[in-house]
């Protein structure tokens, strides 16, 4: 997140800034609150989705409900209040069934009171 930071500080424009994709950070085994953290007003975007680690030690994760897998929520949440984050939050669910939507649409509303 410093690279990151630091090349978005050297355009020296607001109009310049982050999408920040949390669910991706943990695939990267990243702590999202750090890159919040470090990224702060620079976020104009955060996407967010849920991965578990599959235990069978290839390393590999796996898309499931927001609030069921490995991303640290609560800590995550905390930091984007910190920095006084307003903007949109937009949900990447797969795979794609009937009761999605409701699902993913009830996790936001637990996860997110801001």
């Amino acid at each position: 997140p410093i690279e990151l930071r630091d090349f978005v500080d050297s355009f020296d424009s607001e109009k310049l800034g982050v999408y920040l994709d949390i669910g991706n950070l943990i695939g990267y085994q990243q702590y999202p609150p750090h890159w919040v953290e470090l990224l702060g007003p620079r976020i104009k975007r955060v996407q967010i989705k849920d991965y578990r680690e599959n235990f069978d030690w290839t390393g590999n994760f796996s898309f499931c409900d927001l609030g069921t897998g490995d991303v640290p929520w609560q800590e995550t949440i905390k930091s984007l209040k910190q920095i006084d984050y307003k903007s949109t939050v937009i949900a990447e669910m797969l795979p794609w069934d009937e009761t999605l939507l409701a699902r993913t649409s009830s996790a936001m509303d637990a996860l997110f009171d801001f």
